[in-house]
C-alpha cells in the first residue's frame, strides 16, 4: 500500500468521493440515521439487503477492523466502532484513512487499495497529479469494483464517472466547469 497525506489528494477526489459514498460526511458523528433509516425501509419494501446507509467512516472500520460479510451484528458492530472513531480523529483524518484504505479494484494479480495505487495503476500517474475525471473515475469504483473496473469494463466505468461528475454539479461540489474528454 503507498501511503499519502490528504494534503497530496485532489479535492475533486475528494468531492467526487463524498458525492458517492457521503454527502453527510461533514456533518454526522459517524453514522447517518437518514440513510440507516430509508435503508431500512428500502430493505423491508424489497425484502433484500440491498440498500447502502454506510458512512465513510464505517467503511472505514469494516475495510480496517471488521470481517467484510454483511451480517446484522457486524453491521452494529461498525456502527459503534465508527462512532467512536470520530470522537478520536478529526474528519480529515479518517478521510486520508480512507483513501488509504479504500478497495479500488484489481490490476493484474494485485489488489488496488487506496487511491495512490489506484492512480499509479490505471492513470500512470499519482493521485496528486488526477485531472477531474479521473477523479470521478476512481469516485465510481468503491460500489462494485470489478463492475466499474476501467479496466475490465470501460462502458460501465465511463457511465459511472459520468453519473459522479453529474453529482458533483447537482451538488456544485466541482470547482471548474466540466466538459466531456
Amino acid at each position: 500500500r503507498d501511503m499519502i497525506r490528504i494534503s497530496s489528494i485532489p479535492i475533486h477526489l475528494r468531492h467526487a468521493l463524498l458525492s458517492m459514498e457521503d454527502r453527510d460526511f461533514y456533518q454526522h458523528s459517524g453514522i447517518s440515521i437518514k440513510a440507516t433509516i430509508r435503508a431500512v425501509i428500502v430493505d423491508i419494501l424489497t425484502l433484500s439487503t440491498r440498500q447502502g446507509a454506510s458512512t465513510i467512516t464505517q467503511q472505514l472500520s469494516k475495510n480496517i477492523y471488521l470481517s467484510p460479510h454483511q451480517r446484522y451484528i457486524r453491521k452494529i458492530k461498525e456502527a459503534l466502532l465508527a462512532v467512536r472513531i470520530e470522537t478520536r480523529f478529526s474528519k480529515d483524518e479518517i478521510m486520508e484513512r480512507y483513501l488509504n484504505f479504500i478497495n479500488l479494484g484489481r490490476y493484474g494479480s494485485r489488489d488496488l487499495l487506496g487511491v495512490q495505487e489506484a492512480a499509479k495503476s490505471y492513470f500512470g500517474k499519482t493521485a496528486s497529479e488526477l485531472n477531474i475525471h479521473e477523479c470521478a473515475t476512481l469516485a465510481g469504483i468503491p460500489k462494485s469494483p470489478p463492475r466499474y473496473s476501467p479496466i475490465r469494463n470501460p462502458e460501465n466505468c465511463k457511465t459511472r464517472r459520468n453519473l459522479v461528475i453529474r453529482l458533483m454539479k447537482d451538488e456544485n461540489l466541482s470547482l471548474i466547469h466540466i466538459s466531456e474528454p
